[in-house]
């Protein structure tokens, strides 16, 4: 099977999806943590981002930081009609990986700088104005217009759309991998500023307050 499709799926409040994926970089992470989280995620990152099968994202709510990465890193992006999606890890302090910076350029062109330097989130109408995502559907038919698309995707030769995909993408995912460790060994050092372990510390107890009740 050539496609391959993905969903970023927030089933839970988005705060517990946020805290979930910040743990690996709170206080009591151990650096050994910490680096075996940061390679993996480059690593899968990397793969997904040049494999040859056809990737599409399927976007229901909110989708920040990973969640925006990971969508990124497909051929095509299908959004509910409420939500958010970008890449705001500036908010806690945290720079966005260089790698990740132009996977984003790549997508919005010249908006990207805005974007990243003040960690904004677009809603779906924006998003897809702006070619973050590709297509905005209403809930129900988040997967059904995401097979839809698939079958179209499905008509056409593999060996040409693998191919000239390699040439896009393969460079920039090797560059990913190859500056993993520097990654690892900069943000590590970051994260341990007394600032940066506050702003996260006040963000996880943000993120843990419970929502009203509508």
């Amino acid at each position: 099977d050539p496609l391959l499709p993905l969903s970023v799926s927030l089933d839970h409040s988005i705060a517990d999806t946020d805290a979930d994926a910040l743990r690996p970089m709170c206080r009591k992470t151990s650096e050994r943590q910490f680096t075996d989280f940061w390679r993996a995620q480059t690593h899968f990152l990397a793969r997904l981002y040049r494999t040859p099968l056809v990737t599409f994202a399927a976007i229901k709510g909110a989708c920040p930081a990973g969640g925006c990465i990971l969508s990124m890193a497909c051929d095509y992006r299908f959004m509910t009609e409420e939500g958010y999606i970008g890449l705001n890890e500036v908010k806690i302090g945290v720079p966005v990986p260089r790698t990740w910076c132009k996977i984003m350029e790549r997508l919005v062109g010249g908006r990207a700088g805005h974007m990243l330097l003040t960690g904004v989130m677009c809603k779906p109408k924006q998003a897809l104005q702006i070619g973050l995502v590709d297509k905005v559907v209403p809930m129900d038919m988040l997967l059904p217009a995401a097979e839809n698309e698939m079958r179209r995707w499905l008509k056409q030769p593999q060996f040409g759309v693998s191919s000239t995909k390699h040439f896009l993408r393969g460079p920039l995912s090797h560059e990913m991998e190859d500056n993993c460790e520097e990654e690892i060994v900069m943000t590590w050092q970051i994260l341990q500023r007394p600032e940066i372990k506050n702003a996260m510390a006040r963000y996880m107890a943000a993120l843990s307050k419970p929502k009203p009740k509508l």
